[in-house]
């Protein structure tokens, strides 16, 4: 019950969400889903417009680029997961702006990237050059900000060697086929293959740290140059 002394002054639609989330009844009361997709939420939410920075595009499309193994794609997003939450409080504030926009899908597609730039203040690659890495793309927030966080955040010897416990799935010093295979699932072929080119080898794979970290740094130009930083 909404008092009007207390009340009177607050728009209906605002009592309307309150009450879904007010709910006893659980298949009745509002989710996080449906909260956010409220009228009262859409009207107030800030607006995502002209909000990319030029860099940001960049190493989307990088990140996206063929030339990055599914490998790096996957090391990143391992990585950016154990980042404080103060690192990447801006990206993960932009990514959750143009999600809410979009009725909290919990994905963002490539027309929404592009809704989401002022691309007359770019001055870089072309609109198209971009967009095209970009085409088809529906990226989940852990792929988001590990495409989208500047690469020497977390680039260092301690966070490449986390990464590579992870792959490395048996402690043995080396990420092998098997290994892969284990974690990419039906993915690992397309992994494995990638990574014989990359490390100019047949057969097997048996990658150590020191060939992890060069795989790492091998990223497109769009991405920063940086250098892993003691830890």
């Amino acid at each position: 019950e909404f008092l009007p002394d207390y009340w009177d002054h607050i728009s209906q639609e605002a009592k309307d969400l309150i009450s879904g989330m007010c709910q006893r009844d659980v298949k009745k009361r509002f989710d996080a889903r449906r909260a956010v997709r409220d009228a009262w939420v859409l009207k107030f939410a800030q607006q995502p417009a002209a909000i990319f920075a030029e860099t940001d595009l960049l190493r989307l499309a990088a990140f996206y680029h063929p030339s990055t193994p599914k490998l790096v794609r996957a090391a990143m997003q391992v990585i950016v997961l154990r980042l404080s939450e103060l690192s990447v409080k801006p990206m993960k504030d932009l990514f959750l702006n143009i999600n809410i926009a979009d009725g909290a899908t919990g994905f963002i597609t490539c027309a929404e990237v592009e809704a989401a730039c002022d691309w007359n203040k770019l001055t870089g690659k072309p609109r198209e050059v971009v967009l095209e890495e970009l085409t088809g793309k529906v990226m989940s927030y852990t792929e988001f900000l590990a495409a989208v966080m500047d690469k020497s955040a977390f680039v260092t010897e301690s966070t490449l060697s986390l990464a590579f416990s992870v792959f490395d799935r048996h402690g043995r010093g080396v990420i092998t086929s098997e290994d892969l295979e284990e974690v990419f699932g039906t993915e690992a072929q397309s992994v494995i293959d990638e990574a014989r080119v990359a490390l100019s080898v047949d057969g097997n794979i048996s990658l150590d740290l020191q060939g992890f970290t060069q795989i790492m740094l091998a990223l497109p130009n769009a991405l920063d140059d940086a250098q892993p930083e003691p830890a």
